[in-house]
């Protein structure tokens, strides 16, 4: 890069965000049952949870010389928790009730993301003279928690004695994209971003030993999450 395009480092800031964020991702889990029965729980269907979170961020901002354009990379942390659950049944061909019907079986499969921090880079310039008009791609970093139940059947009575729950906790990275606009006034910077991030998907296989059987369970979960956040930043030092 020659000296009249280099990067001139403007300023550091931190601030504060409140988000709207949105957990999304289709579930799938299977149980097999001594007798070879393949029974479908939450089929494609998602794991949706909407919640309002809180977010602290810090970055430096830098000016390109003779051209209106300027880099932003930024580290952001937040706790950024909520939870989602999907709560059906799926028939059992190998129990049957006194009535004759087949016992309905629950795995009620549940999606927590217990923390998250993220490193982006904004690349953007000024429109109307006032305004921060960016793109912005990175990495997220999220711990969640998926858990599921099973329940112990016995098959001779059709009778369920309680349940046993799975729990699998993980860090998952997923690239970052998205956009947005800001105003400076001052010291102060107000913002709007958009960012959406798809992680890769979330899998447990395991061998359930039930009263004399035992039965197979595969599970798994494609989550995202897509955030609308309003930021309000301060700059730091002279």
């Amino acid at each position: 890069m020659n000296q009249a395009n280099a990067a001139v480092f403007d300023e550091t800031y931190a601030g504060l965000a409140v988000a709207w964020d949105h957990m999304g991702g289709k579930s799938y889990g299977i149980l097999t049952n001594p007798a070879g029965n393949r029974l479908a729980f939450s089929n494609g269907l998602s794991l949706c949870a909407n919640k309002m979170n809180g977010y602290i961020f810090f970055g430096t901002f830098y000016n390109l010389k003779k051209i209106s354009l300027f880099i932003s990379p930024e580290f952001q942390i937040g706790q950024g928790d909520f939870q989602s659950q999907i709560k059906n049944t799926a028939p059992d061909p190998n129990v049957r009730l006194g009535s004759g019907t087949l016992l309905p079986r629950r795995m009620e499969p549940k999606l927590r993301r217990q923390m998250t921090t993220s490193f982006i880079v904004r690349l953007g310039s000024k429109v109307l003279e006032s305004f921060d008009l960016y793109g912005l791609i990175g990495t997220d970093v999220s711990r969640f928690k998926y858990s599921y139940i099973v329940e112990n059947v016995e098959t001779t009575s059709a009778e369920i004695n309680g349940f046993q729950t799975f729990i699998k906790s993980k860090w998952k990275i997923a690239p970052v994209f998205g956009g947005g606009i800001a105003k400076k006034i001052d010291k102060i910077r107000i913002g709007l971003d958009y960012r959406i991030a798809f992680y890769g998907p979330i899998k447990t296989s395991r061998t359930v030993q039930q009263v004399a059987e035992r039965e197979l369970v595969s599970t798994k979960v494609n989550p995202y999450i897509s955030s609308v956040m309003l930021r309000l930043s301060y700059a730091l030092g002279c």
